[in-house]
C-alpha cells in the first residue's frame, strides 16, 4: 500500500489540478474521481470488488488527526479558487478584473461584489472561493482611514478577528479614530471603550509607518500572503466537522506523529494506522460487516478474537509476546560551552541587539550595541515601548532599530546579528 499512497498523492490526485484551479467541477465529477481512487486503495476492481475498511471521507483527514492526509478534492477545488480571488485582491488593475469590474461590479469594488450574482463558470467558481478568502483574512492597520471598528476584520484573533466588545463609539467609526496624532493607539480610550482581551489583541498589533495605507494579509501564513496549503485547512474546517471513526482528537495527535515519523517500511505504518483503527480483517471485524458468522478465534477457541486479541492477547502467540526494553544512554552535560562574541571583518560593523516582552505591563524593551573589528563600541540605544508584540516581531523590531541606529551614526557596512533563529530563517 505504500506505492499506492505515493502514487495516489503524487499522480492520480494532481492530475486535475489545473482545471480545478479555474472552474468548480461539479460534485458528480467530484464523487466519482473519489470513488475511482477508493476502489484503487482498496484493490477493487471492475471484475472482483473487495471490503473498503475506510470511508474515503476518513482517509482524507490529516495524518496527525488519524487519516492517511488524502486531498479531498473539493475541499482542494476550492482552495485553488480561492487562489485566484487572492491573486485579484492583490493586482486590481490587471486586465482579468478590469473586465471582471465592467460585468459583476462596475460601482463598486471586487470585495464588495455581490456573491450570490449569477454569471459565467469562472465567475461562480471565484465567489465559491470568496468565503476562504473572507474567513481567513484581515486587515493590516496602516493609517487606519478605510478599516471600520466594528464591521471589519483587523484584530489578530484566530477565531473572529473582529472586536467583540459591545459597541459603544458610532458603528461606522474608523480605526484611526483609536490612534493618537503621532500614530501610536490612544491608550485611555482603548481601555475606556473596549474588554481587557481587545485591549491586548489591540497592542499586539506593531505600530506601522502612518504613509503606508490599510491592506488586506492572510492571517493563517507569516508572509500575510494566501496559500492553497492554509486555505485547505480553513476550507476542511469550515466544510468538516469530526468524521466518526476517526480519532482526531487532540490528545491523540502526539501519538499519530510518532508513528509516522518512525524510521520502518511505510508498509508496515500503514498496518498499524489499520490496526489502529480496527481495520484489519479480524473475525471480530469480518463479523460486524456480516462476512463472517463465526468470531471466535482460532487458535485458542476461548475468546473472540478483536484486533487487540488477535495481534497481542491470544494465548497462541506468545512468541510475539516477548518484549524488548532498549535502554537510552543519556549523555549529562559537563558544562555549557557557550559561543563567544565574534569580530567582523576590517571595516565592517557588527550590530548587536536583543528584545524582550512585558506582558503584564503590555510593553517591550530592547537594547543595540555596534562595535567594530576591534570591539570597540561605536553606538548604544535602549528603548521602551507601549505594545504588546510577539517574541518574533519585538526581535524583529530591535533590528529595524539596530539599522536606523547605524545610520543615524553614519555606520554604513554593517553586519547584523541576533538571538531569533526564527528571524534569520524567516523567508
Amino acid at each position: 500500500m505504500g506505492g499506492k499512497e505515493v502514487l495516489l498523492k503524487a499522480i492520480i490526485q494532481a492530475i486535475p489540478t489545473y482545471i480545478m484551479g479555474l472552474f468548480r467541477l461539479p460534485k458528480n465529477l467530484i464523487h466519482d474521481l473519489h470513488g475511482m481512487c477508493n476502489r484503487f486503495w482498496w484493490g477493487s476492481s471492475e471484475e472482483q470488488s473487495k471490503l473498503h475498511w475506510s470511508a474515503w471521507r476518513n482517509m482524507c483527514v490529516s495524518k496527525e488527526e488519524g487519516g492517511l492526509g488524502f486531498r479531498d478534492l473539493e475541499i482542494f477545488n476550492r482552495a485553488l479558487l480561492a487562489k485566484q480571488y487572492w491573486r485579484i485582491i492583490r493586482k486590481p488593475d490587471s486586465l482579468m478584473v478590469r473586465v471582471l469590474k465592467n460585468c459583476y461590479f462596475p460601482e463598486s469594488n471586487f470585495l464588495e461584489a455581490n456573491p450570490k450574482l449569477k454569471g459565467s463558470l469562472i465567475w461562480q467558481g471565484l465567489m465559491w472561493g470568496h468565503n476562504i478568502t473572507s474567513t481567513g483574512s484581515r486587515w493590516r492597520i496602516g493609517i487606519g482611514n478605510s478599516v471600520r471598528v466594528y464591521r471589519d476584520r483587523w484584530i489578530p484573533r484566530p477565531s473572529t478577528c473582529k472586536i467583540i466588545s459591545p459597541i459603544s463609539l458610532d458603528e461606522n467609526v474608523m480605526v484611526d479614530f483609536l490612534k493618537t496624532d503621532f500614530g501610536g493607539w490612544n491608550i485611555d480610550l482603548l481601555q475606556d471603550t473596549f474588554i481587557a482581551d481587545d485591549v491586548d489583541q489591540i497592542f499586539s498589533i506593531p505600530p506601522s509607518n502612518p504613509s503606508i495605507g490599510d491592506y488586506l494579509l492572510w492571517h493563517f501564513e507569516k508572509s500575510g500572503e494566501y496559500s492553497v496549503r492554509s486555505g485547505y485547512q480553513v476550507a476542511r474546517d469550515m466544510t468538516m466537522v469530526d468524521s466518526p471513526g476517526v480519532s482526531g482528537s487532540k490528545d491523540l495527535a502526539s501519538l499519530w506523529k510518532i508513528l509516522w515519523k518512525l524510521k520502518i517500511p511505510l508498509k508496515i505504518k500503514l498496518f498499524m494506522w489499520r490496526a489502529c483503527h480496527h481495520r484489519i480483517p479480524t473475525l471480530v471485524s469480518l463479523a460486524k460487516r456480516g462476512v463472517l458468522t463465526k468470531f471466535f478465534c482460532p487458535r485458542c477457541r476461548q475468546s473472540p478474537e478483536p484486533v487487540l486479541y488477535a495481534l497481542w492477547g491470544c494465548c497462541g502467540l506468545r512468541q510475539w509476546r516477548s518484549v524488548h526494553y532498549v535502554s537510552n544512554n543519556i549523555h549529562k552535560m559537563r558544562g555549557a560551552d557557550f559561543e563567544r562574541w565574534r569580530s567582523p571583518d576590517e571595516g565592517i560593523y557588527k550590530v548587536n541587539m536583543d528584545a524582550a516582552t512585558y506582558y503584564n505591563n503590555r510593553k517591550i524593551g530592547f537594547g543595540i550595541i555596534i562595535r567594530d573589528s576591534h570591539g570597540l563600541v561605536k553606538a548604544t540605544a535602549v528603548k521602551s515601548v507601549t505594545a504588546m508584540l510577539t517574541p518574533f516581531s519585538a526581535e524583529a523590531m530591535a533590528v529595524k532599530h539596530g539599522i536606523l541606529l547605524a545610520l543615524d551614526s553614519e555606520l554604513v557596512s554593517i553586519q547584523i546579528e541576533t538571538d531569533s533563529l526564527q528571524l534569520v530563517t524567516y523567508p
